[in-house]
């Protein structure tokens, strides 16, 4: 950790003294590198892409297997992720369920995750996958305005445009 020093705004006349605080006034910052390195946020943009190019095929691939319905496919999707997390968990010895005050809020994060999972399966046999994804795209609408009402989050006129020429981007 880094000390970073307050200094003061002098007046005009005497700008040529800085007057540094006291020692109990400096304030305490945390530096915020990213993980590993300097192209760590390279390797954050690989990873996006290569989940958006894992989640293109996965979309195709449902279509592909008429015979199993959503709710089938769903099913064997969670089973490997949940062998491949447990893999995760015994490798990195951490706890799976995160810290204890927490636990309530990652229980309900799972079930809406795994109810949204269930739609987008179910959603992906009925329509065009195509159709399908701009749909589930269009979550950062319901996103923003859950921000505002529970967070408080403001949303200007920048942000406005932005959502109305999202749900136009996806009803027509």
């Amino acid at each position: 950790m880094s000390k970073l020093n307050v200094y003061l705004e002098l007046p005009q006349e005497a700008k040529e003294e800085e007057v540094e605080l006291e020692a109990e006034e400096s304030v305490e910052v945390k530096e915020n590198k990213p993980a590993g390195s300097r192209w760590a946020p390279f390797r954050g943009i690989a990873f996006s892409l290569l989940t958006a190019v894992c989640f293109g095929f996965s979309n195709v691939l449902i279509k592909k297997a008429p015979l199993l319905n959503g709710l089938d496919q769903l099913c064997i999707s969670l089973l490997l992720n949940l062998v491949f997390m447990l893999m995760v968990i015994g490798v990195k010895r951490t706890n799976p369920f995160g810290p204890r005050k927490h636990l309530c809020l990652l229980t309900a994060r799972g079930i809406i995750g795994v109810v949204a999972m269930a739609f987008l399966f179910i959603g992906l046999v009925l329509i065009p996958p195509s159709d399908c994804s701009a749909i589930l795209h269009s979550n950062i609408i319901i996103t923003a305005v859950l921000a505002r009402l529970f967070l408080g989050e403001k949303l200007g006129l920048v942000h406005l445009l932005s959502l109305l020429l999202t749900i136009f981007g996806v009803l027509f």
